[in-house]
């Protein structure tokens, strides 16, 4: 019986601890999108007209599936044609081409951390300015120093994160304007990146065993 009533009090309070995380992991707003070789799409660039900028953020809409998210592109050299339909023709990792992985890594951790909710960018010099963070840390030729605090302030939040490999993020390849076309940051949702919820529930479970194992120590005690 003292068991039972062990058991089940660890199975409680387990399963209480991990409600509670996933109550406060909710899913972030934007999806992930699931693009594929051969879908076609359009690219829309919202701040080429209203503040004379060729950068990001931009709008992919898939063309196939109706899927539709933010990237942000990773050269200032390669170019599209806004609201023109392309056509994946691959995927490839976010620094194939440069020479400092660990900045590229950086570069995939704060476009993740971007579309998974934990960066907001409210004004249109916040976008600006992530957009440059992304091209000094991918190593863009045309972009080799920082230019504000605000974007050394993504530069250093990219590296803050420790990121040893691109994650979940990857660049699509397309013929656009240029061939190949800009390339641009996106999501692919089938590689799992782990986030500080996963590991909140660890954390949960574990705090759940400690707990109950120091419950049923004070048990014993008071039955003796």
């Amino acid at each position: 019986m003292k068991k039972l009533v062990v058991v089940l009090g660890i199975v409680v309070a387990t399963a209480g601890f991990m409600m509670v995380d996933m109550f406060l992991c909710l899913p972030a707003a934007q999806a992930d999108a699931v693009l594929n070789i051969g879908d076609q799409f359009t690219l829309a660039a919202p701040l080429y007209n209203s503040a004379g900028w060729d950068g990001g953020p931009f709008t992919l809409t898939d063309l196939t599936t109706g899927a539709s998210l933010t990237t942000f592109c990773a050269s200032t050299s390669l170019y599209f044609v806004p609201n023109t339909t392309y056509t994946i023709s691959g995927f490839q990792p976010v620094g194939a081409t440069q020479a400092n992985p660990v900045n590229s890594f950086a570069a995939a951790a704060l476009y993740s951390n971007f579309m998974a909710g934990n960066i907001q960018l409210s004004t249109t010099n916040q976008q600006i300015t992530f957009q440059e963070a992304i091209w000094y840390l991918i190593g863009d030729p045309q972009w080799t120093s920082t230019v504000s605090s605000q974007e050394q302030k993504y530069v250093s939040q990219g590296l803050g994160y420790k990121w040893t490999s691109d994650g979940n993020v990857e660049q699509i390849v397309y013929d656009g304007y240029t061939n190949p076309g800009q390339p641009q940051l996106v999501i692919d949702s089938s590689i799992s990146t782990p986030e500080p919820c996963s590991l909140l529930l660890v954390g949960s479970g574990l705090a759940a065993w400690a707990a109950c194992g120091r419950f049923k120590k004070k048990y014993r005690r008071l039955a003796q």
